[in-house]
């Protein structure tokens, strides 16, 4: 599968670029029955299973072998890749992978909503800093 629903900084095309070395195509997306929580103390989220929740997001397409390894080493040890059914506008849903917070370290996420609109330039810079597993200098972001 080469599809990636991202719903948090990974919605941004100058975050994935760096992260994964490239921009896929992709289009909005939901993925139903999971919550995003801001990350204790990061300016990232994380998704956790909730029965009632929903999560708007990005669904790129087109995802490389290459790429996956690079969005691996930059997710680390926090997060699981998940496979999972996303929803398109319209109502047809398609099978993604999505990264969702390991429950070990489930006490990091709040119970507040991260908001794409919240992750300022300050947030940005500071991410895209330590973004360098193209280099393989870091295993991931937080």
């Amino acid at each position: 599968m080469n599809t990636l629903f991202a719903y948090g900084t990974l919605m941004f095309d100058d975050v994935m670029g760096k992260v994964s070395g490239s921009v896929p195509p992709g289009e909005p997306a939901r993925l139903r029955g999971f919550r995003r929580g801001k990350v204790q103390g990061e300016c990232f989220p994380a998704i956790v299973p909730g029965r009632e929740g929903v999560v708007e997001g990005w669904l790129y397409r087109g995802l490389t072998s290459r790429d996956w390894r690079r969005l691996d080493r930059f997710e680390g040890d926090f997060y699981e890749r998940r496979r999972v059914r996303v929803e398109l506008r319209g109502g047809r849903t398609l099978p993604a992978f999505t990264y969702v917070l390991r429950p070990v370290f489930g006490h990091r996420l709040t119970a507040e909503d991260w908001e794409s609109g919240g992750f300022g330039s300050d947030d940005r810079r500071r991410l895209l800093g330590v973004c360098r597993t193209h280099r393989g200098d870091r295993d991931r972001h937080g």
